[in-house]
């Protein structure tokens, strides 16, 4: 019996749709993944304790901060990707203009790195259509005049076939959720899946293309006049959660038993020593300010009242009544062990992304010497950049136009803007304590580039770097106002070496001594000479006021009493 064409998968899907639904619900996470994922101890818990257990359970999305730490390092060099296009359809498109590449109004840069490049980290593998109204009929595209694109997961890519010689799709198969809307509201009421099937057609140089609904039958279809289909496919050659995601499954049962634990234990409990040979049990329970009670002495059951402003007696050579707590060992080790796993997580997707390479990586590229996690950055890059690649080709043939040439920028970090600057503070102060200009030059350009990478193109970079290198000469400015008062280096050396204007120093020279007179003359006047060589003196002033009876030595008029 033949095989329906919905039914149809390949076999790699079919040994990877396991993990990417479980990396899927990693990415998605929330009460989604907690749902999925808690486990219930049925020998252990009942299901009313199970369920108030999942109420106050959270998602440990350790998982997802450390593959997003990796594709906003990566994101944040996007804006530095070169676009040589002369079809300015692709232009437009790309900086997000005329509805952007996805009618949504993305710019490619928006697109690559939040869309595309989010599905490849976390599942390894993304398609895009490319796709023109009416050329493909019953995609988002219709009614748009120029090419447009729709990202596909990885899971929605049920089966393909690749040329083994030209290495391009002969045969795709494409899983599509469409939404259903009411005809009075036009109101979206539910969604229904459909299966779009592309196969080229060598002989004839088209694309003929089918789509079917859930039951397997055509509901539309068409002949495409391209000699490839119109897809591209990238692909990494491993998942960032390749054995993280089931760290994160493991962390969340054992984080959701401890807050449980903690929540429910989290109470002091009373104990009382009794005497077993006691006749009653009034002799071994009495309250002090009631009657005994009358109680079977064999009821192991029994409870008494306890609290701040009640007493108890208790017989002789018994210890007293006490609250007790529950051990916090078990506690303690459970989350000393949680500590560790959240370390492991994040160990785990550095390696992962060590073992990274680009499925479409230049031989050039694969020959690199190697740089630590940050050159396989540069291999996530150089997927991003082929995909784009791809989809310019595509788009060229739709518009009839020359191809768009797509760069990506080199050099990738992982460190975030603060951990830079806090990188390039340090090697500035560790500047002074280095005398060798050699060395001093080496320690500027590396604190330039860390302060910088994030917020230049990689032109604007090197155009820096070959300033900073031709200086002849790295001073902090206490040394050098040190060197000039010193007279161990000119002010015109230093106005050339800060490239000043012409008679700028000249200028302030002439400033300053003018300046320096100023002082020299209200110091002169201040000491009784008014500048002009003719003296005024104070002290002579002081004398001739001494030789006046009436007045004291300060100058002011005695004051004579009555004899």
């Amino acid at each position: 019996m033949k095989k329906k064409t919905t039914e149809i998968r390949h076999p790699d899907y079919i040994r990877l749709i396991g993990d990417w639904m479980k990396f899927r619900n990693v990415l998605t996470g929330g009460k989604y993944f907690v749902g999925k994922y808690l486990a219930q101890f049925s020998n252990k818990e009942t299901t009313q304790d199970f369920q108030n257990r999942y109420a106050m359970t959270y998602c440990p999305g350790h998982v997802k901060s450390a593959i997003i730490n990796i594709r906003n390092s990566i994101f944040e060099r996007l804006p530095d990707v070169q676009r040589v296009a002369d079809d300015q359809s692709y232009e437009l498109a790309a900086s997000g203009e005329e509805g952007g590449v996805d009618k949504h109004g993305s710019t490619m840069g928006y697109f690559m790195g939040n869309t595309v490049l989010t599905e490849l980290l976390f599942l390894g593998k993304v398609g895009i259509l490319v796709d023109k109204s009416p050329n493909v009929v019953g995609t988002l595209a219709d009614g748009i005049k120029k090419p447009y694109l729709t990202m596909y997961k990885a899971e929605d890519i049920v089966s393909w076939c690749v040329n083994p010689e030209s290495k391009e799709l002969d045969s795709l198969l494409l899983r599509e959720t469409v939404e259903e809307k009411d005809s009075g509201t036009g109101l979206v009421i539910s969604t229904t899946t459909q299966y779009r099937l592309l196969r080229r057609l060598p002989e004839i140089g088209k694309v003929v293309w089918q789509v079917y609904d859930a039951d397997d039958k055509i509901i539309g279809g068409g002949v495409l006049d391209f000699k490839i289909i119109p897809f591209v496919i990238g692909e990494l050659s491993n998942s960032l959660l390749t054995d993280v995601a089931d760290y994160q499954i493991a962390l969340l049962n054992m984080e959701s038993s401890d807050v449980y634990s903690a929540v429910k234990n989290n109470f002091s409990f009373y104990v009382e020593q009794y005497d077993p040979q006691a006749q009653t049990a009034g002799e071994r329970i009495k309250r002090m300010e009631g009657e005994d009670e009358d109680l079977d002495s064999d009821d192991e059951t029994l409870t008494a009242t306890a609290g701040t402003s009640i007493g108890r007696r208790y017989p002789r050579n018994l210890e007293a009544p006490r609250f007790i707590n529950p051990s916090p060992e078990p506690l303690m080790a459970s989350m000393s062990k949680e500590d560790k796993m959240r370390e492991d997580i994040y160990r785990l997707v550095n390696i992962n992304l060590s073992m990274m390479e680009s499925r479409h990586a230049s031989e050039n590229a694969r020959k690199m010497d190697y740089r630590g996690l940050e050159t396989n950055l540069s291999y996530i890059a150089m997927e991003l950049q082929y995909i784009e690649q791809e989809v310019a080709k595509i788009w060229a043939i739709y518009q009839e136009q020359p191809v768009t040439k797509v760069n990506y920028p080199n050099g990738y970090e992982l460190r975030g803007t603060k951990e830079r600057r806090e990188e390039a503070t340090a090697i500035l102060d560790s500047f002074k304590n280095v005398t060798d200009q050699a060395m001093r030059k080496q320690l500027i350009l590396k604190s330039a580039r860390l302060l910088f990478s994030g917020d230049l193109r990689e032109d604007q970079m090197q155009a820096l770097m070959a300033v900073l290198k031709a200086q002849p000469l790295y001073l902090t400015s206490e040394e050098l106002t040190s060197a000039i008062e010193n007279s161990l280096i000119s002010r015109e050396y230093v106005g050339k070496l800060w490239k000043l204007p012409d008679g700028t120093v000249k200028e302030a020279m002439e400033e300053h001594a003018e300046r320096l007179a100023s002082i020299v003359r209200a110091q002169s006047i201040a000491k009784g000479d008014d500048g002009t060589g003719n003296e005024h003196s104070m002290n002579q002033d002081r004398k001739d006021q001494s030789q006046d009876p009436d007045l004291d030595a300060d100058g002011k008029k005695k004051v004579r009493g009555k004899s």
